[in-house]
C-alpha cells in the first residue's frame, strides 16, 4: 500500500534580513552561495576599496594644506599684533613699520602660492627646463 498526499501553499523564510554596505564600490568577491548559512559577522562581500583609499588619501592631504594655512595665518597675525597699539614718534618710523609689514605680507604670500622661490625665480626656472 502507498500513501501520497499533495497540496499547495507558499513558503516564507522565518527570519529575513537587510543587508547595506557601509562603502560603495565594485563587488570583486562574495564568498558564500544561495542557500548557505551565515552567522552574524561574516563577510559576504568583498568590495574594491580603491576610490575609497583615494578619497581618505585625498582627505589627509586637505588636513596637512589646512594645519600649513592655520600656521600661516597665526604667523601673519603674530606679526600683524606686534605692531597694535605701537606708538611711533615719528611719521618716518610709522612708514617704516608700513613697508616692513607689506614686504613681509607679500613674502609670506609669495611663498605661500609659489613655494620658496619668487615668481621669476620660478619663471627662470621653467625657461632652464
Amino acid at each position: 500500500m502507498q500513501t501520497s498526499l499533495s497540496s499547495s501553499g507558499t513558503l516564507a523564510a522565518l527570519d529575513s534580513y537587510s543587508v547595506t554596505a557601509l562603502v560603495s564600490g565594485e563587488v570583486v568577491a562574495a564568498d558564500f552561495e544561495e542557500g548557505d548559512q551565515v552567522q552574524e559577522g561574516d563577510v559576504l562581500y568583498r568590495v574594491d576599496t580603491d576610490s575609497v583609499e583615494t578619497q581618505i588619501s585625498s582627505a589627509y592631504k586637505q588636513v596637512e594644506r589646512a594645519q600649513e594655512d592655520y600656521e600661516e595665518a597665526l604667523a601673519d597675525y603674530r606679526e600683524a599684533a606686534s605692531h597694535y597699539g605701537r606708538r611711533f614718534t615719528s611719521k618716518q618710523e610709522l612708514v617704516q613699520m608700513i613697508e616692513h609689514y607689506i614686504c613681509y605680507y607679500n613674502t609670506r604670500r609669495v611663498q605661500r602660492n609659489f613655494g620658496v622661490l619668487t615668481p621669476m625665480e620660478k619663471h627662470r626656472l621653467s625657461l632652464a627646463a
